[in-house]
Protein backbone atom coordinates (compact mmCIF):
# COMPACT_ATOMS: atom_id res chain seq x y z
CA UNK A 1 0.00 0.00 0.00
CA UNK A 2 2.52 2.59 0.90
CA UNK A 3 4.51 1.41 -2.79
CA UNK A 4 1.12 2.98 -4.45
CA UNK A 5 1.01 5.70 -2.54
CA UNK A 6 4.25 6.88 -3.12
CA UNK A 7 4.39 5.99 -6.84
CA UNK A 8 2.04 8.99 -7.80
CA UNK A 9 4.35 12.11 -6.12
CA UNK A 10 6.86 10.05 -7.82
CA UNK A 11 5.14 9.99 -11.33
CA UNK A 12 4.03 13.84 -10.80
CA UNK A 13 8.18 14.51 -10.46
CA UNK A 14 8.54 12.85 -12.82
CA UNK A 15 6.29 15.37 -15.82
CA UNK A 16 7.25 17.94 -13.94
CA UNK A 17 10.95 17.61 -14.75
CA UNK A 18 11.38 16.48 -18.13
CA UNK A 19 14.59 15.07 -19.01
CA UNK A 20 16.78 14.87 -22.36
CA UNK A 21 16.03 11.07 -22.81
CA UNK A 22 11.78 12.09 -22.63
CA UNK A 23 12.07 14.49 -24.92
CA UNK A 24 12.28 11.96 -28.23
CA UNK A 25 10.70 12.70 -31.41
CA UNK A 26 8.64 10.57 -33.52
CA UNK A 27 10.50 9.32 -36.91
CA UNK A 28 7.21 9.20 -38.49
CA UNK A 29 5.74 12.15 -38.10
CA UNK A 30 8.53 14.50 -36.61
CA UNK A 31 6.21 15.60 -33.35
CA UNK A 32 7.30 15.43 -29.69
CA UNK A 33 5.77 12.24 -27.27
CA UNK A 34 6.11 14.56 -24.27
CA UNK A 35 3.75 16.32 -22.66
CA UNK A 36 4.36 20.11 -21.33
CA UNK A 37 2.28 21.93 -19.52
CA UNK A 38 -0.68 23.87 -21.52
CA UNK A 39 -0.05 21.31 -24.81
CA UNK A 40 -3.40 19.53 -25.60
CA UNK A 41 -2.66 15.94 -26.31
CA UNK A 42 -4.83 14.03 -28.45
CA UNK A 43 -4.82 10.14 -29.00
CA UNK A 44 -4.35 10.36 -33.18
CA UNK A 45 -2.81 6.61 -32.94
CA UNK A 46 -4.84 4.05 -31.07
CA UNK A 47 -2.39 1.43 -30.70
CA UNK A 48 -0.14 3.60 -28.86
CA UNK A 49 -2.41 4.64 -26.17
CA UNK A 50 -3.66 0.80 -26.41
CA UNK A 51 -0.16 -0.13 -25.70
CA UNK A 52 0.28 2.57 -22.53
CA UNK A 53 -2.67 1.37 -20.70
CA UNK A 54 -1.32 -2.35 -20.96
CA UNK A 55 1.73 -1.52 -19.43
CA UNK A 56 -0.22 0.68 -17.10
CA UNK A 57 -2.50 -2.05 -16.54
CA UNK A 58 0.60 -4.30 -15.77
CA UNK A 59 1.97 -2.06 -12.92
CA UNK A 60 -0.98 -1.68 -11.58
CA UNK A 61 -1.41 -5.83 -11.38
CA UNK A 62 2.36 -5.64 -10.03
CA UNK A 63 1.95 -3.63 -7.12
CA UNK A 64 -2.03 -5.99 -6.29
CA UNK A 65 0.64 -8.71 -6.45
CA UNK A 66 2.88 -7.61 -4.13
CA UNK A 67 0.68 -6.69 -1.47
CA UNK A 68 -0.55 -10.11 -2.00
CA UNK A 69 2.49 -11.31 -1.12
CA UNK A 70 3.00 -9.66 1.56
CA UNK A 71 -0.93 -10.63 2.93
CA UNK A 72 0.28 -14.18 2.53
CA UNK A 73 3.51 -13.25 4.18
CA UNK A 74 1.94 -12.11 6.96
CA UNK A 75 -0.64 -14.81 6.73
CA UNK A 76 2.44 -17.29 7.08
CA UNK A 77 3.81 -15.10 9.77
CA UNK A 78 0.68 -15.00 12.29
CA UNK A 79 0.19 -19.14 11.43
CA UNK A 80 3.85 -19.41 12.99
CA UNK A 81 3.43 -17.53 15.87
CA UNK A 82 0.07 -19.12 16.21
CA UNK A 83 1.48 -22.95 16.03
CA UNK A 84 4.88 -21.93 18.56
CA UNK A 85 2.07 -20.80 20.86
CA UNK A 86 -0.36 -23.63 20.73
CA UNK A 87 0.70 -26.75 23.53
CA UNK A 88 2.68 -29.66 21.64
CA UNK A 89 -0.59 -32.05 22.01
CA UNK A 90 -2.63 -29.17 20.54
CA UNK A 91 -0.07 -28.16 18.05
CA UNK A 92 0.29 -32.28 16.82
CA UNK A 93 -3.58 -32.53 16.90
CA UNK A 94 -3.52 -29.00 14.30
CA UNK A 95 -0.83 -30.84 12.20
CA UNK A 96 -2.81 -33.74 12.08
CA UNK A 97 -6.31 -32.42 11.45
CA UNK A 98 -4.08 -30.44 8.12
CA UNK A 99 -2.77 -33.76 7.00
CA UNK A 100 -5.78 -35.57 7.01
CA UNK A 101 -7.90 -36.12 4.25
CA UNK A 102 -10.79 -38.12 2.73
CA UNK A 103 -10.57 -40.25 0.11
CA UNK A 104 -12.06 -38.74 -3.45
CA UNK A 105 -13.02 -41.94 -4.41
CA UNK A 106 -15.22 -42.90 -1.65
CA UNK A 107 -16.72 -39.09 -1.31
CA UNK A 108 -17.51 -39.86 -5.13
CA UNK A 109 -19.06 -42.63 -4.35
CA UNK A 110 -21.61 -41.85 -1.45
CA UNK A 111 -22.29 -38.40 -3.36
CA UNK A 112 -23.38 -40.76 -6.21
CA UNK A 113 -25.56 -42.74 -3.96
CA UNK A 114 -27.10 -39.87 -2.44
CA UNK A 115 -28.05 -38.63 -5.62
CA UNK A 116 -29.42 -41.85 -6.88
CA UNK A 117 -31.62 -42.30 -3.84
CA UNK A 118 -33.28 -38.63 -3.97
CA UNK A 119 -33.43 -38.37 -7.74
CA UNK A 120 -37.03 -37.63 -8.22
CA UNK A 121 -36.78 -39.63 -11.73
CA UNK A 122 -36.08 -42.76 -13.76
CA UNK A 123 -33.69 -41.21 -15.42
CA UNK A 124 -30.09 -41.15 -14.83
CA UNK A 125 -28.73 -39.57 -12.33
CA UNK A 126 -25.81 -36.89 -13.37
CA UNK A 127 -22.07 -37.83 -12.37
CA UNK A 128 -20.11 -36.89 -10.03
CA UNK A 129 -17.30 -34.74 -11.22
CA UNK A 130 -13.61 -34.56 -9.17
CA UNK A 131 -14.31 -31.14 -8.74
CA UNK A 132 -17.53 -32.24 -7.02
CA UNK A 133 -15.85 -34.54 -4.64
CA UNK A 134 -12.95 -32.06 -3.53
CA UNK A 135 -15.58 -30.10 -2.59
CA UNK A 136 -17.31 -31.90 -1.09
CA UNK A 137 -14.61 -33.69 1.05
CA UNK A 138 -13.25 -30.48 1.79
CA UNK A 139 -16.70 -29.16 3.98
CA UNK A 140 -16.39 -32.90 5.56
CA UNK A 141 -13.21 -32.10 6.28
CA UNK A 142 -14.43 -29.23 8.32
CA UNK A 143 -17.86 -30.60 9.49
CA UNK A 144 -16.10 -33.34 11.01
CA UNK A 145 -13.49 -30.68 12.65
CA UNK A 146 -16.35 -28.74 14.09
CA UNK A 147 -17.57 -31.81 15.48
CA UNK A 148 -14.64 -33.05 17.10
CA UNK A 149 -13.70 -29.51 18.15
CA UNK A 150 -17.22 -29.44 20.03
CA UNK A 151 -16.56 -33.27 21.83
CA UNK A 152 -13.18 -31.94 23.13
CA UNK A 153 -14.92 -28.63 24.56
CA UNK A 154 -17.91 -31.05 26.10
CA UNK A 155 -15.24 -33.43 27.60
CA UNK A 156 -13.26 -30.22 29.37
CA UNK A 157 -16.69 -29.30 30.44
CA UNK A 158 -17.20 -32.71 31.97
CA UNK A 159 -13.48 -32.56 33.28
CA UNK A 160 -12.79 -36.09 31.26
CA UNK A 161 -9.58 -37.04 29.57
CA UNK A 162 -8.33 -39.69 27.28
CA UNK A 163 -9.77 -40.28 23.77
CA UNK A 164 -13.18 -38.44 22.33
CA UNK A 165 -16.02 -41.38 23.14
CA UNK A 166 -18.91 -41.84 21.28
CA UNK A 167 -21.39 -40.43 23.17
CA UNK A 168 -19.04 -37.27 23.64
CA UNK A 169 -19.31 -37.17 19.78
CA UNK A 170 -23.52 -37.40 20.03
CA UNK A 171 -23.57 -34.69 22.16
CA UNK A 172 -21.91 -32.83 19.58
CA UNK A 173 -24.09 -33.95 17.07
CA UNK A 174 -27.12 -32.81 18.77
CA UNK A 175 -25.30 -29.56 19.79
CA UNK A 176 -24.07 -28.94 16.39
CA UNK A 177 -27.71 -29.44 14.69
CA UNK A 178 -29.50 -27.72 17.61
CA UNK A 179 -27.36 -24.41 16.73
CA UNK A 180 -28.30 -25.41 12.69
CA UNK A 181 -31.82 -27.16 12.37
CA UNK A 182 -31.63 -26.35 8.05
CA UNK A 183 -28.61 -27.86 7.55
CA UNK A 184 -30.26 -31.55 8.99
CA UNK A 185 -32.24 -32.06 5.99
CA UNK A 186 -34.80 -34.51 5.81
CA UNK A 187 -33.56 -37.71 6.73
CA UNK A 188 -32.93 -37.88 9.96
CA UNK A 189 -31.07 -41.40 11.20
CA UNK A 190 -29.65 -41.52 14.73
CA UNK A 191 -26.02 -40.97 14.13
CA UNK A 192 -23.50 -43.38 15.62
CA UNK A 193 -25.59 -46.33 17.51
Amino acid sequence: MEAIMSRPSQDTEAMALPNASQDTEDEDEGRSLVARPGDVTTDDDPQESTADEEEDEEEEDDDVDSDEDKVELSDSASMLRMMQSLPQTEARRHEQFRRSHFERGAVKRCMAQAIHEYSTTDKKAPGVTNVMAIVMAGMTKVFVGEITAEARRIMEKNGETGPIRPRHLREAHRKYYKRRPLARGRNMRRLLR
